[in-house]
């Protein structure tokens, strides 16, 4: 006959194979956690290796030729040396609410320094219209539907963003933002101009209705 454990020692068995359940319930749920973890953070780098990587423009730095559409969806080649003088990429969308608070200071950017550098519209969303130009008095010609390869090696992403490229294809200032007071006073440097700042919101409407509309140009 099989004797029976003292109620003790029947306890303190009860006690450790309760323990070793507990322990194996824990290894259970970190293995679990641990496994979970890992596959998180691989799948993180995963994506992170296949999202476009955006070079950083410097100064001095060369830039391709870009081919972008017009508005009518014509296919065009932008090319620094074919005019002659230094040209200025401002880049935007027609969405941010600071590319609009910022026209003013590109439209007299632009219109000032006209016989001395040339300036090219980037839009980054195809939503730009001739509309869009004439509210805001962009007068320059304006592109979009840029090859990613180019967005790229432009460095686009924020907006908007103002670049000046020699003839030669070098990047001459690479600013992002708005044209802020700190901003601002370091474009008035460089190109030796006077700037209006930003628009206020509230003054945008009521300034884009009693402003007679600047007709755009033509590409060059």
């Amino acid at each position: 006959m099989v004797g029976r454990l003292p109620l003790s020692e029947g306890v303190s068995w009860a006690r450790r194979e309760a323990g070793k359940a507990c322990e194996l319930a824990l290894f259970a749920v970190s293995l679990y956690f641990n496994v979970t973890l890992g596959w998180q953070v691989h799948r993180f780098r995963s994506e992170a290796n296949k999202a476009p990587h955006i070079t950083k423009l410097t100064v001095g730095a060369a830039l391709p030729s870009i081919r972008a559409k017009d508005l009518e969806g014509n296919v065009r080649v932008i090319d620094y040396a074919n005019d002659g003088r230094p040209t200025v990429l401002y880049v935007f969308t027609p969405a941010c609410e600071w590319c609009k608070r910022n026209a003013a200071n590109v439209t007299m950017l632009a219109r000032k320094l006209e016989p001395t550098f040339r300036f090219i519209g980037i839009s980054l969303s195809t939503d730009v219209d001739r509309q869009y130009l004439t509210a805001n008095r962009i007068a320059f010609p304006v592109y979009t539907d840029l090859p990613e390869a180019a967005k790229r090696s432009l460095g686009l992403g924020s907006t908007p963003q103002t670049i000046v490229v020699s003839p030669s294809g070098r990047v001459m200032a690479n600013w992002v933002g708005a044209y802020g007071p700190d901003l601002r006073a370091k474009i008035e440097r460089f190109f030796r101009v006077r700037l209006p700042g930003l628009t206020d919101e509230t003054a945008m409407g009521a300034s884009a209705s009693s402003s007679p509309p600047a007709k755009p140009t033509s590409p060059r």
